[in-house]
């Protein structure tokens, strides 16, 4: 849309006259200087011949998008630039440019990004020339730890859906038959025995792998056996011997600074200057952040990373601070590897050699030392 502004004292007798002369010009508004008139952009070089042939002064000036357009028509360099972003997204279509990972908690999500690769699969990839089908079975062959993956392209963006495997041993073999032996040696205190045929009594000293219950029973009306499922608990008196050690010297890491490189990353490859740090004490930590428009993800990230430079002393420890950290470490193995036992006694030495302290714990316990066992039959 063009608005003309006519400048003349008898905006009246302009009207009539371009009325006359068959001009089709909308939404006349009349003004201090004259009158005002818009024409479509198709009309613009008629009203203008018109107007010039009556004589009449004015000024044209675009309105609505015509008017966007005209503002901005000297900057080629903006028009340019906005169609190659339209031909690039509209080339982007047919890659992969962002991966995204979906119900991982079993292993970094960058080992994944990097064993799809090792398969064909990332960012980047032509869509077309990758069969997921086939990518996925290749996946889960690599990747012990989940039993699903599903690699679904939208757009360009492919979400790769994963599923941890989880052990349903005791579920499927819940009628299997197992026996009970010994996971360590000791001496038998109390048993506990629900379901099986115990083989030893209290007082008795069992060996690492001694049968303690077992799960084959005899049938009293004949001569056959039946395979049970040995269930409950054979609580003993052991005795271990555990070491925790402790060096005397270790390197300290000091972070002094850090430096910050941004990057533009398309289809998976970083664009922009390399960033060659001197010397060779640093961190790396990288952080990708894809900005969308509308909810939709643009083909192209911000690549951020930092390296963290830091500086290594050597430091030394005295024997008593070594012997505490040793203690810490014997407490958090005692708080998981003797959890439900019931601790006797404790003894306590160490030693000094080659530069490293070493604590032995002699620890006297009762525990369930009950450890289930198939029974495989021919």
């Amino acid at each position: 849309m063009i608005r003309f502004s006519i400048y003349t004292r008898t905006p009246e007798k302009t009207l009539s006259r371009l009325v006359l002369s068959h001009m089709n010009f909308h939404k006349p508004e009349k003004t201090e200087n004259g009158i005002d008139i818009y024409v479509s952009a198709t009309q613009f070089f008629t009203c203008r011949k018109v107007l010039d042939t009556l004589g009449e002064k004015y000024k044209a000036t675009p309105v609505g998008l015509v008017g966007l357009f005209w503002r901005y028509r000297k900057r080629w360099g903006l028009f340019s630039g906005t169609i190659l972003c339209i031909f690039l997204f509209y080339l982007s279509t047919f890659f992969v440019w962002s991966v995204r990972i979906e119900g991982n908690r079993e292993v970094p999500d960058i080992e994944v990004i990097e064993t799809l690769r090792a398969h064909g699969f990332y960012e980047g990839v032509f869509k077309n020339s990758v069969d997921t089908d086939e990518v996925e079975l290749s996946f889960l062959a690599d990747r012990r730890e989940f039993s699903f993956c599903s690699i679904n392209v939208v757009g360009g963006v492919a979400f790769v859906k994963l599923a941890p495997r989880i052990e349903t041993r005791f579920a499927e073999d819940e009628h299997e038959p197992y026996n009970l032996v010994s996971s360590v040696d000791g001496v038998v205190v109390r048993l506990e025995v629900l379901n099986g045929q115990s083989v030893v009594e209290v007082g008795d000293t069992v060996h690492k792998g001694q049968l303690l219950v077992s799960g084959v029973i005899e049938n009293t009306t004949n001569t056959l056996f039946r395979l049970r499922r040995a269930e409950g608990r054979v609580y003993a008196r052991v005795v271990r011997e555990e070491r925790f050690s402790v060096p005397l010297e270790y390197v300290q890491k000091e972070y002094t600074h850090e430096k910050e490189v941004t990057r533009l990353r398309v289809l998976g490859r970083g664009l922009g200057a390399h960033f060659y740090p001197k010397g060779s004490n640093y961190d790396i930590v990288t952080s990708v952040e894809t900005p969308t428009v509308f909810g939709y993800d643009m083909p192209f990230s911000k690549e951020k990373v930092v390296y963290a430079f830091y500086s290594e002393e050597k430091k030394t420890l005295d024997e008593e601070k070594a012997l505490s950290l040793a203690h810490d470490m014997y407490r958090a193995w005692a708080s998981t590897c003797l959890e439900g036992a019931v601790v006797e006694n404790e003894e306590f030495s160490h030693t000094v050699e080659d530069g490293v302290l070493t604590l032995v714990c002699h620890i006297r316990a009762i525990e369930d030392i009950a450890k289930r066992t198939q029974i495989n039959v021919e």
